[in-house]
C-alpha cells in the first residue's frame, strides 16, 4: 500500500508523509487493507496512525539486528534485518506463519518483495 505525488515521492526531506498527501478515502482504504493483514511490514520510518496500530503484528525492517529480535517497545513487533534471516523468520518470531503481509515502505522495504506480490496497490495523488 502506497501513495506517492505526481513525480513519484512518498515522504518529505524528514522522511515524513507531507499532509498534502493524505486524504480521507485513501486513508480509509489503507487502514481497511492493514486490518484484513495478518502482519504488516515497514521502514523504521514507516508506519500507520491508527490508533490500533500497536496492537497489529508487524515486521520492523532495520539494520539494527543481527537476524530477527523481538521489538524491545512494540509487543506484536519483530525487527527483522532483510540481508541475514528470510522475513518468515521474524513473522514466525510473533506468531504469523502464514496470511496475507501488507508492506507499507518505504521504497527500499517495497523493494524487498518484487516478485513476491499478489497486489500492489499504488495510489497517485496527481496534483501535490
Amino acid at each position: 500500500f502506497v501513495i506517492v505525488s505526481a513525480d513519484g515521492r512518498l515522504t518529505d526531506a524528514d522522511h515524513r508523509q507531507p499532509n498534502a498527501l493524505r486524504n480521507k478515502a485513501d486513508h480509509r482504504f489503507f487502514v481497511a487493507g492493514l486490518k484484513r493483514a495478518d502482519v504488516v511490514i515497514h521502514g523504521r520510518n514507516s508506519g500507520d496512525s491508527d490508533p490500533k496500530a500497536r496492537a497489529r503484528h508487524r515486521v520492523i525492517v532495520t539494520r539494527g539486528v543481527a537476524t530477527v529480535a523481538r521489538h524491545p517497545d512494540i509487543p506484536n513487533a519483530a525487527l527483522w534485518n532483510p540481508a541475514h534471516a528470510p522475513v518468515e523468520d521474524a513473522a514466525a518470531l510473533i506468531g504469523v506463519t502464514q496470511g496475507m503481509a501488507a508492506v507499507i515502505g518505504g521504497p527500499a522495504v517495497f523493494a524487498l518483495f518484487f516478485g513476491r506480490y499478489e497486489v500492489f496497490w499504488l495510489s497517485r495523488a496527481a496534483r501535490v
